[in-house]
């Protein structure tokens, strides 16, 4: 009786737990840095690291966490970026906006990979961050199934997506 409790409880606990991912896909080199973070990320703790492949910075409110992981070189850059064509170019609906993003794509040069936890917040610290940090390097972002503009703009994917971040 009590592991049986105990696997409720536990799954219970995960699966009221979510976590959301977000690609930061950039068209200018990374100038991302702990002062333009906490600049974009108002009432956060900012905490960097930094390692021989990239730096990682924690970004965190009473309410989520982002962590952002910088890489100094994007290794499998051209087998990503036409994976991403390719899908993109399969699914895509006629409008502008798919036509504007596959054009975007071969003009990526580097990338940023960032997880939320526990997800999105509701008033859109977080979103607001990753925005932030695709506007000043004219990107695109990529989370749960789809593209979005910097703006947060869904631009292509899973049309059952948020049609804003």
């Amino acid at each position: 009786m009590r592991k049986i409790l105990t696997f409720i409880i536990m799954t219970i606990s995960f699966s009221a737990y979510s976590l959301d991912n977000a690609g930061i896909y950039l068209k200018k080199d990374i100038s991302i840095s702990k002062e333009l973070i906490e600049k974009y990320a108002p009432g956060s703790k900012v905490i960097s690291n930094k390692s021989d492949n990239g730096v990682q910075y924690i970004v965190t409110w009473p309410d989520v966490t982002v962590t952002i992981n910088t890489i100094n070189k994007w290794p499998d850059r051209d087998v990503q970026l036409q994976g991403m064509y390719n899908w993109i170019s399969s699914i895509q609906t006629g409008n502008d906006d798919t036509k504007d993003l596959l054009n975007t794509i071969p003009q990526l040069t580097n990338l940023a990979g960032c997880t939320i936890e526990p997800s999105y917040d509701v008033s859109g610290k977080a979103a607001n961050l990753v925005k932030s940090i695709a506007l000043d390097h004219s990107g695109l972002i990529f989370s749960f199934q789809s593209f979005y503009s910097a703006k947060g703009k869904w631009l292509a994917g899973n049309p059952a997506d948020s049609k804003q971040i």
